[in-house]
């Protein structure tokens, strides 16, 4: 350009912006040059201006962001399968920022998506004030106060505000405590399987062979073995509900190693005790028979089969640990089933979780939501449990098997069972009188093959166009 216009003087700006937003930046220069501006008097409006353009943008191809090393392979797997939308801005240093991950080209154009990412994302200036006090007062017999006081220039300003302190503290300590007596409960469960283990092994109960997969339902043809058993087997096998404890179990380990010995141990170790339970039932009421006719005669109440086989076998004792390991347990579950409900929908919507009234923002529908639920027949609450448990564990088994294909890993080590309990809740949905209930059994198993059909096929096509 010197060599062309010896004459002229050229201007080196950084707009800090990128394609079309530097393109509108030039577009007002060019406009201000018309007005009579100079180029270095354009020049300087530009450097002082170029902060108060916002560049923010989206893109439906995630290649160019592997390509650039911005985001790994698997993650673009999955993002392609879910229709991922980056949202991503310029900030301040001209640096690209991804600020959101938005399903589908349709919802991330949306203008109130856009003024709500936009309205959160400052614009950095010059600095108009600075901190000159900040003191909180606190204590068991006075009101949470704070006192902040800001400088601009030669001026003061101060304003002090009434907290809700205490009753923060209030539930800080309750989490402690919860967090003391959670192991009781769980050394309870333990030790009241394992004494149970020990009547079995030594008492004179003997327990029932199973040397047939005969069905032993009062009502075997409503509730045929395939798939009602692979519905029912939960505790320690594949279990949705377990899965939805991740995001709150791996906020507890300290490290990812420790992630198998928990996850596994709390798994097999579910599993053993509910083998357990399973030998001492049978064994206490003589067969899997009489303990259908028992529990159908008691309203099918597991919590009656717990306490009558728990004071029976063991007394006071078994009593004092059917209490605190199998009826707390209950509540312990809830309460780690609401924490976790309240990470997700955190997670989902990239919700805080340090500020208390966005906790409560969260808790309180998961609240509502939990108290109508238990006006509902609590038999009828467990029969759809059961399936939306499975459900949830096949999704889950399904996103594992994306993510090992995108890893280049051994995928089938999750397809197969993935492909099997899509079987087995798709015919679920067929045979059960909780649904459809067909009495031709042949067609509703033909049926369910071919809706497991439909999504491996789903599932690989999106793989292949993906990988």
């Amino acid at each position: 350009m010197q060599e062309r216009f010896p004459a002229r003087k050229v201007y080196i700006v950084d707009s800090l912006g990128a394609s079309s937003g530097y393109g509108l930046l030039m577009d007002t220069a060019a406009t201000k040059r018309d007005e009579g501006l100079t180029a270095e008097e354009l020049a300087a409006w530009i450097e002082e201006n170029r902060l108060y353009l916002h560049h923010w943008f989206f893109s439906t191809d995630l290649s160019s962001y592997v390509r650039g090393g911005r985001i790994s392979k698997a993650a673009a797997v999955f993002g392609g399968l879910l229709e991922i939308c980056p949202l991503l801005n310029m900030d301040n240093g001209g640096h690209l920022i991804p600020r959101s991950k938005i399903r589908t080209k349709k919802k991330v154009i949306k203008d109130r998506d856009l003024e709500g990412l936009i309205g959160a994302v400052p614009v950095s200036g010059e600095e108009r004030y600075t901190l000159d006090r900040f003191v909180i007062n606190s204590g068991n017999t006075i009101t949470s106060t704070a006192v902040i006081r800001v400088k601009k220039g030669d001026e003061m300003f101060e304003r002090a505000a009434a907290s809700d302190g205490p009753i923060n503290a209030s539930f800080h300590a309750i989490d402690k405590i919860i967090g003391k007596i959670y192991p009781i409960f769980g050394v309870a469960l333990i030790l009241m399987a394992l004494a149970l283990l020990g009547v079995l092994l030594f008492g004179p109960s003997r327990i029932p062979e199973l040397t047939t997969l005969a069905n032993a339902q009062l009502d075997p043809h409503s509730v045929p073995i395939v798939p009602t058993l692979f519905i029912t087997i939960a505790c320690g096998a594949i279990s949705g509900f377990h899965a939805t404890q991740s995001p709150l179990m791996a906020r507890c380990v300290r490290n990812e190693r420790e992630c198998r010995s928990v996850f596994f141990g709390a798994m097999i170790s579910e599993s053993i005790i509910a083998l357990i339970w399973a030998a001492v039932a049978m064994a206490f009421f003589g067969g899997a028979h009489a303990l259908a006719e028992a529990l159908a005669a008691n309203g099918n109440s597991a919590a009656w089969a717990v306490n009558i086989i728990s004071n029976t076998t063991l007394g006071i004792a078994g009593g004092i640990l059917a209490l605190l390991g199998v009826v707390a347990a209950p509540i312990t579950s809830g309460d780690t089933a609401f924490r976790s409900a309240r990470l997700i929908v955190a997670d989902i919507f990239r919700i805080e979780q340090r500020t208390q009234w966005k906790r409560f923002a969260i808790a309180l529908p998961l609240f509502v939501a939990g108290y109508l639920i238990t006006r509902v027949d609590f038999t009828v609450v467990w029969r759809y449990f059961a399936w939306t448990n499975q459900t949830l564990a096949t999704i889950v088994l399904w996103a594992v098997v994306v993510w090992l294909f995108a890893a280049k890993r051994n995928y089938f080590v999750a397809l197969l069972p993935a492909v099997f309990m899509t079987f087995i809740c798709a015919s679920f949905v067929f045979v059960s009188g909780q649904f459809f209930g067909m009495e031709n059994r042949p067609a509703a198993y033909a049926l369910a093959g071919d809706a497991t059909a439909v999504v491996l096929c789903f599932i690989l096509l999106k793989l292949r166009r993906n990988g």
